[in-house]
């Protein structure tokens, strides 16, 4: 079992968000299980899913997963998943710019 992880964005203004990669990684499993499959009929996609998550979600995989939601996730459909102390705000603009990136450790997160 792959432990849970979330991912610390901290935006231009200094305000730091949280998400939990998850909701992330497992749009990018289906994603890429959906293009391999399409390509070679013999992949199981439920296999692929499982190995693209498994692949994303370890250490090697942590650049990819970063790019991923930069270049393949929407702001309207992560913003609901933020995790911080007041309400949400529209942060569109700056979801592509945003100066930092991080694993966050499930415990340390106040």
């Amino acid at each position: 079992m792959i432990e849970e992880r979330y991912i610390d964005i901290t935006f231009n203004n200094g305000e730091t968000w949280r998400i939990h990669v998850n909701p992330i990684a497992l749009d990018r499993a289906r994603y890429y299980a959906t293009h391999d499959c399409d390509d070679d009929a013999s992949l199981n996609f439920d296999t692929v899913v499982e190995d693209e998550m498994n692949y994303v979600l370890s250490s090697n995989g942590y650049d990819d997963l970063i790019d991923y939601m930069q270049n393949n996730c929407n702001w309207a459909d992560l913003e609901k998943e933020l995790i911080k102390s007041e309400a949400v705000v529209d942060r569109y603009d700056e979801w592509f710019s945003s100066v930092e990136y991080e694993y966050a450790p499930v415990g340390k997160w106040k």
